[in-house]
């Protein structure tokens, strides 16, 4: 497996370019859900250091599964993930991780549909920032434990490299200027009952800035038994929509509503917050666009210039860091 790897050293030209570079970004506050949404795969476009244009907007799916992001201490299962922040679960399968110090690293797994808990004896982390073009990244991943009274192991290894940037055009029609495209590649051998089988998931991704999960994936996955035959395999494309932050702990007191709303991209918007309160502005998938305080006046004036068109969430917190209210919907045209 150690060739999985190293090909993905080469998949990097000589003419490296060090923009954009995006650093750790900043985590949506509140938690959030999305639906998960899928269709036929689309061969990803040739590795290169000139800058590319990905245009999904004629790419149309349906939904699969909803995504929900969440506080790991929320999760019944948090005692058996040591150092897990967050939670991702999708169906029955949760996973556990945590973002620190510019390491994304999945702790471990969780099925909730029996029960099952699968800490990392060695954790993975995917990715490290600061991303630009060029980066690689390699890291190993194992478990050892008994389940249902039976050795269970998983021994894995996982690459990534960033091999191209450019914009991207999403199926929605929003356009972000400033993407990172990123190859990532992790196999694993799993041994239970008997059985052994190798899994192996190719995976590209587009990263965008302060946005913890990738905005849109290409997924190869094939899986082979002792012998080296496939027994499964799917490919698809997939990104998320309907994007809805998680308001399950707020108060239900309102905050003062923005206006105008909604506001025209690259306008004002006015929004009156007591002084020393701060604000966030919240894109539909979890970015934060924009912050800032009401340090001189009750009134602040947001410029929206670099906003996303469509749904925007606004955020009113309090001195003590507390959010204030439900976060209010703002529509950008």
């Amino acid at each position: 497996m150690r060739y999985l790897l190293l090909a993905l050293l080469f998949m990097v030209t000589s003419g490296m370019v060090a923009q954009p570079v995006f650093q750790q970004p900043v985590l949506a506050p509140l938690g959030y859900t999305a639906d998960v949404i899928s269709t036929d795969y689309i061969e990803p476009t040739a590795p290169s250091d000139e800058p590319q244009v990905w245009d999904f907007s004629d790419v149309s799916g349906m939904a699969i599964a909803l995504l929900e992001v969440e506080q790991a201490s929320l999760s019944p299962y948090f005692a058996a993930f040591d150092g897990a922040e967050w939670t991702n679960t999708v169906g029955d399968q949760v996973s556990f991780w945590s973002l620190q110090e510019g390491e994304f690293t999945i702790v471990g797994n969780a099925n909730a549909a029996n029960g099952l808990t699968l800490p990392f004896d060695d954790p993975l982390t995917q990715w490290v920032y600061p991303l630009e073009f060029g980066s690689v990244h390699m890291d190993t991943f194992s478990v050892e434990q008994v389940l249902f009274g039976l050795p269970y192991s998983l021994d894995g290894e996982a690459a990534i490299a960033v091999d191209a940037w450019g914009s991207i055009v999403l199926p929605d029609g929003s356009s972000i200027d400033e993407v990172l495209r990123a190859d990532y590649l992790h196999s694993y051998v799993e041994t239970y009952d008997g059985d052994t089988n190798t899994w192996v998931l190719n995976q590209v991704f587009y990263f965008v800035e302060d946005s913890v999960l990738p905005v849109f994936f290409h997924e190869d996955l094939t899986v082979l038994d002792v012998e080296g035959n496939q027994i499964f395999g799917i490919t698809d494309v997939a990104w998320y929509a309907n994007h809805l932050l998680s308001a399950s702990e707020l108060d239900v007191e309102s905050a003062s509503l923005p206006y105008p709303n909604p506001v025209k991209r690259g306008d004002e918007l006015n929004w009156t917050l007591p002084r020393g309160w701060s604000w966030e502005a919240i894109g539909m998938d979890g970015r934060l666009l924009a912050e800032g305080h009401a340090d001189g006046a009750d009134r602040i004036s947001m410029p929206t210039g670099d906003w996303d068109g469509g749904l925007v969430l606004l955020v009113a917190r309090k001195p003590d860091g507390t959010p204030h209210g439900k976060p209010c919907r703002v529509f950008v045209h």
